[in-house]
């Protein structure tokens, strides 16, 4: 009569206890009930053994409705069927809540509902699946690679490497300038690097491409004739060809005093209307996830280039040499797009990755990465309610942090 009959597929064995030590009996039981014994004895056993009244009023109500239920997964219930005072620990139909693709789409549409820009808290996404957003991550991966080759020009690689790689002489002084702990070398390799310098004309490009973009985000152009996009007119594969020669492979640029210091104001005025130009660095690193994929499933790996790989379903792949992507970091928009379409499975189509900007100047301890797990449970959407537990942890990663290796 007061409903408080449960059921719970699996052991969870914490679920079932606290449970019955609210009162609330579980339908069925994995424990045989013991053969009956005197009124006397009986009470005695209950006393030594309190598992032994559960597992009698388990089997008294294991005809009955159960009015809570724990499930590992949401299809094993079909929610059709529930009566109205049925509950279930899991939400249907909640993907636009609990995988990668409905977080970028709400984050997309946050500014629909409420004056916020996810940029200031968020690190910029786009859904592979909608042909919109995969031009824009096209567009923003070109429009990254220009503000990344002003930062090299602007900060000079030599005066990057000076100081910051080497490590502090032990007979330093107090008050010298020291390496702070969870600093993480520049990753270039050398400002002379392979072949001649760049010519000058790539950063002047840079500066255009960036003094378009600026005056598109600044509103400057409302009363007169539109610029052309920042993305139009420029021979992007070129540009992001001696872009790679300069980041990846140490090319060094010759270029004055004047446009470096160009290139430093420019980027200033930047910071003012990005809010994630700090911490996107100047490899322009992106990482690749299963839009509804979770815990890092799947291996990271692909083809070769140019190679077209079906998979079995459920994602895996036809052999163990060429594995369909998992999660995986690549600072080249081919490799992005080819990965993102290495697989063709009906369970990791093209459509169903997520693509989103790599924090390249994280929060480091002792040099290494690590994220924060904290628990949650949602009672109601509407109105929302949330109870958040009052203790979280850390997990370390096993290895330094460096955009030395991506993988």
């Amino acid at each position: 009569q007061e409903k408080k009959i449960f059921t719970v597929q699996g052991p969870y064995p914490i679920i079932r206890s606290l449970l019955r030590a609210r009162g609330w009996p579980s339908q069925g039981t994995s424990e045989p009930l013991h053969s009956p014994s005197p009124p006397e004895e009986e009470e005695e056993r209950w006393d030594e053994d309190p598992e032994a009244i559960h597992n009698l009023m388990s089997r008294l109500v294991r005809d009955q409705v159960p009015y809570f239920i724990w499930t590992n997964r949401c299809s094993a219930v079909d929610c059709r069927l529930l009566q109205q005072d049925q509950v279930v620990n899991h939400y249907a139909r909640v993907g636009a809540f609990t995988t990668k693709e409905g977080l970028c789409q709400n984050l997309r549409n946050l500014p629909w509902f409420d004056q916020v820009d996810p940029d200031t808290f968020f690190p910029r996404c786009y859904r592979l699946r909608a042909v919109d957003e995969r031009q824009a991550f096209i567009e923003d991966f070109h429009l990254t690679a220009a503000r990344s080759l002003l930062k090299v020009a602007a900060e000079g690689a030599m005066d990057v490497l000076a100081g910051m790689q080497q490590p502090p002489k032990c007979s330093e002084e107090p008050g010298e300038r020291q390496v702070p702990r969870n600093h993480v070398p520049h990753p270039m390799s050398s400002p002379a690097g392979p072949g001649p310098p760049l010519p000058p004309h790539l950063v002047e490009e840079a500066l255009q491409v960036c003094g378009q973009h600026l005056s598109t985000l600044g509103h400057q152009d409302i009363d007169g004739d539109p610029p052309s996009p920042p993305t139009v007119g420029t021979d992007w594969n070129r540009f992001l060809q001696d872009y790679y020669r300069v980041v990846h492979e140490g090319a060094g640029l010759a270029l004055s005093g004047a446009q470096r210091e160009q290139c430093r104001a420019l980027l200033q005025r930047l910071a003012g209307q990005l809010p994630q130009l700090g911490m996107e660095g100047d490899r322009n690193v992106w990482i690749l996830k299963p839009g509804a994929k979770s815990r890092g499933r799947g291996k990271a790996g692909g083809s070769q280039e140019g190679e077209h790989v079906p998979c079995r379903r459920g994602g895996v792949p036809p052999s163990p040499r060429v594995p369909c992507p998992g999660i995986v970091c690549a600072a080249r928009l081919e490799e992005v797009l080819r990965l993102a379409g290495v697989c063709v499975a009906p369970s990791a189509r093209v459509g169903e990755w997520v693509v989103q900007k790599y924090v390249e100047r994280p929060l480091l301890i002792f040099g290494t990465k690590f994220d924060i797990r904290q628990w949650f449970l949602v009672t109601d959407w509407n109105p929302l309610t949330v109870w958040f537990y009052r203790e979280s942890y850390l997990r370390f990663c096993s290895q330094p942090f460096s955009l030395h290796h991506l993988d």
